[in-house]
């Protein structure tokens, strides 16, 4: 949990194309950002311990037994 923290605030908050150069947001659409980068934590973001694939790519290697 503490590495899935740390990674929100350097991916998230502190990255300057994503939300430093933003201004202040309301806690709904915090609320919306934080959701939509949990969708891409869960499903796109590449991830070493997976062979360098998203885990929707692993997945499907799994499915089609090619992992």
């Amino acid at each position: 949990m503490e590495n899935w923290n740390g990674m929100l605030k350097t991916e998230w908050y502190c990255h300057p194309k994503l939300r430093h150069d933003k201004k202040l947001i309301s806690p709904e659409q915090a609320m919306k950002e934080i959701l939509a980068y949990i969708d891409y934590w869960n499903n796109d973001r590449i991830q070493a311990r997976l062979k360098y694939r998203s885990p929707k790519e692993f997945k499907e290697a799994i499915s089609r037994g090619g992992v």
